[in-house]
């Protein structure tokens, strides 16, 4: 079973954060979770933990995005696959 999970990045610690989404844009990974895409893409795109991507359901990231607690001019945002 597929899932699109949600990617986002902050553009202060990523001025080509655009471009590394786009990058693995429609990746399908294989995991467990959403965290273990957090590590998977955070290794291949050479990020660590502290400034690396946050990992979202698409329903999650409605809800936080509608709710405002997402500031969309603050972000880039990029999406993936997950198959388990």
């Amino acid at each position: 079973m597929k899932q699109t999970l949600i990617l986002t990045l902050r553009v202060e610690d990523h001025h080509n954060g655009r471009k590394d989404l786009e990058s693995i844009e429609n990746n399908v990974y294989q995991a467990k979770n959403e965290f273990e895409v957090q590590q998977l893409v955070n290794k291949e795109l050479g990020f660590n933990s502290d400034n690396g991507v946050s990992v979202y359901s698409l329903s999650d990231f409605m809800d936080a995005f509608n709710d405002e607690y997402i500031a969309d001019d603050a972000l880039w945002v990029g999406y993936v696959q997950i198959e388990y």
